[in-house]
């Protein structure tokens, strides 16, 4: 036999236990999800899903499949709501559950586990909301930082007034007190 024929039929049989194995997978794994319209085989739902007004299509669905529609776009399975219960009941009520982020491994790799803004659902999480909350809600932030942020407006007014051909460097000199005065007792 010939070098091309071997890897033809090498490959045919490869992308064949390929998919055998994930048609395997999926039917052992797979939780039973509710019922919506019929995705393709690798691209799923994707052309079905409308960019502009996409909420028509989905109250259509939601007429024919009921108030859960369930779409696979790729390898992604996504669950649309149609009612305002069940949207508080999955999102408000049972939080906990649907609360999170995707895990994405470049925020570990590259250090960023810090950041508030991707942190997963946790204890972490639920620290770094406390603080935000205990620190930047209106009652705090109107006594710790308003009066800061009214001297700092009168102080560029009356650059202003004494000069009013640099307003862009009044303006610029103006934004750095009050973006950094909420971050750490700096008088600048």
């Amino acid at each position: 036999m010939s070098s091309p024929l071997l890897l033809l039929i090498f490959a045919i049989a490869s992308l064949s236990v390929a998919l055998v194995f994930k048609w395997w997978y999926t039917l052992l794994s797979r939780l039973p999800y509710p019922p919506g319209p019929k995705p393709s085989l690798i691209a799923g739902n994707s052309a079905d899903v409308t960019t502009t007004l996409p909420w028509l299509k989905y109250t259509e669905w939601a007429k024919q499949y009921g108030d859960l529609v369930h779409l696979r776009i790729y390898n992604e399975h996504v669950v649309i709501l149609n009612s305002v219960e069940d949207a508080i009941a999955m999102l408000d009520k049972r939080s906990r559950i649907y609360s999170d982020r995707p895990a994405m491994t470049m925020v570990d790799l590259m250090g960023w586990d810090f950041n508030s803004g991707l942190i997963r659902y946790g204890d972490k999480w639920r620290r770094h909301r406390r603080l935000y909350q205990q620190n930047f809600n209106k009652a705090t932030v109107r006594l710790t930082q308003e009066p800061t942020q009214t001297v700092k407006v009168h102080e560029c007014l009356n650059r202003l007034l004494v000069a009013p051909d640099d307003f862009i460097a009044h303006v610029r000199t103006q934004v750095i007190p009050l973006n950094s005065n909420p971050l750490r007792s700096m008088h600048i």
